[in-house]
C-alpha cells in the first residue's frame, strides 16, 4: 500500500487525481468524503482489475458529520446502515448509509 505500507495494495480509485495503489483499509479511509467514487480491485489469479462500488468493500456513508460517525452513537452501538440506490453523474451506486442521530 502506498499509504500505510502494511498491506497489499489491491485497490486504485478511478476518480481520484492521484490514483495511488491502496490496501482495503486505506481505500476506505481515503473515501470517507468521496463515497461515490468507483474503485478498481486487482484480482491476481486472473491478472485483471474489476470495478467495484465502495459499498461492496464495506464503506458506510455517515450523513451529518463530514463522513464521520455521529457522536450521538454510543461506542457499543453498532449502526445498521440503510441500503440506498444513488444516481450520480458517474453511474448508479448502491450505498450503505447511516443517518445522523443528533
Amino acid at each position: 500500500c502506498e499509504h500505510c505500507a502494511k498491506q497489499p495494495a489491491l485497490f486504485r480509485c478511478r476518480e481520484c487525481a492521484h490514483a495511488r495503489a491502496l490496501c482495503h483499509s486505506c481505500v476506505l479511509k481515503e473515501h470517507v468524503a468521496a463515497p461515490l467514487h468507483w474503485v478498481d480491485q486487482w484480482h491476481a489469479e486472473g491478472g485483471y482489475f474489476e470495478r467495484q462500488d465502495l459499498s461492496a468493500l464495506g464503506h458506510i456513508w455517515y450523513l451529518g458529520h463530514s463522513g464521520e460517525p455521529c457522536p450521538g452513537l454510543s461506542q457499543r452501538e453498532e449502526p445498521t446502515p440503510q441500503h440506498v440506490t444513488v444516481t450520480h453523474t458517474n453511474g448508479i451506486h448502491l450505498c450503505n448509509i447511516v443517518m445522523c442521530r443528533c
